[in-house]
């Protein structure tokens, strides 16, 4: 099967036809705006769990909708003190903020959360604070400009986590953040199912 005869393999005229079709003139209308299509004059902003960024940053720093993006955000990192910033930065972003799971021993593998976040640098930062504990962990970021400063909070909050707590939580660690006269964008996996009556 490996031995085949050349002279007898031929191309259906058809198939060349649709093949330089395809290639010139047919595109797949997308049902939504894409991030690299988007005004550049729009704040943009990406929230991922990544789910190990380590296993899928060179996909991630290659892909047009994040290179596009003002502010990205990823949970699940699972990065730890052995991994360098430089590993994950990007072209024309801000060395990365991070926000990784405090492990006891480096040894034992990596932590299961931990966040990231990156952040154009034609934007100034003016404040960044983080909370991470087992069950929930954020950063926040103050960024924009002088005329539109931003707070930016990417979150991660444990199913095992249950919601009075998570509210309690928020409450205690993250609202003493918060500038009630600035614009806030909260970006998360905050793991709530809501299409059920028990939002756990």
């Amino acid at each position: 099967i490996l031995e085949l005869n050349e002279e007898k393999i031929a191309t259906s005229g058809s198939v060349t036809d649709e093949i330089s079709r395809l290639r010139e003139s047919a595109s797949v209308q997308l049902c939504y705006t894409p991030v690299y299509a988007m005004q550049m004059n729009k704040l943009k902003v990406i929230f991922h769990n990544a789910r190990s960024l380590h296993a899928h940053f060179q996909d991630i720093s290659a892909d047009k909708n994040f290179l596009h993006c003002d502010i990205v955000s990823f949970a699940e990192t699972r990065l730890n003190s052995r991994d360098s910033d430089q590993e994950f930065s990007m072209e024309n972003y801000m060395e990365p903020f991070r926000n990784d799971q405090v492990q006891d021993n480096v040894e034992s593998g990596r932590p299961y959360h931990g966040l990231l976040s990156l952040v154009k640098d034609t934007h100034m930062v003016y404040d960044v604070q983080y909370f991470s504990s087992a069950l929930l962990e954020f950063t926040y970021i103050k960024t924009g400009s002088m005329s539109f400063p931003i707070q930016i909070i990417s979150l991660y909050r444990s199913s095992v986590l249950s919601l009075e707590a998570f509210k309690l939580l928020l409450k205690q660690k993250l609202m003493p953040m918060i500038e009630i006269t600035m614009p806030l964008i909260i970006m998360g996996d905050f793991n709530i199912d809501i299409s059920g009556d028990n939002h756990s």
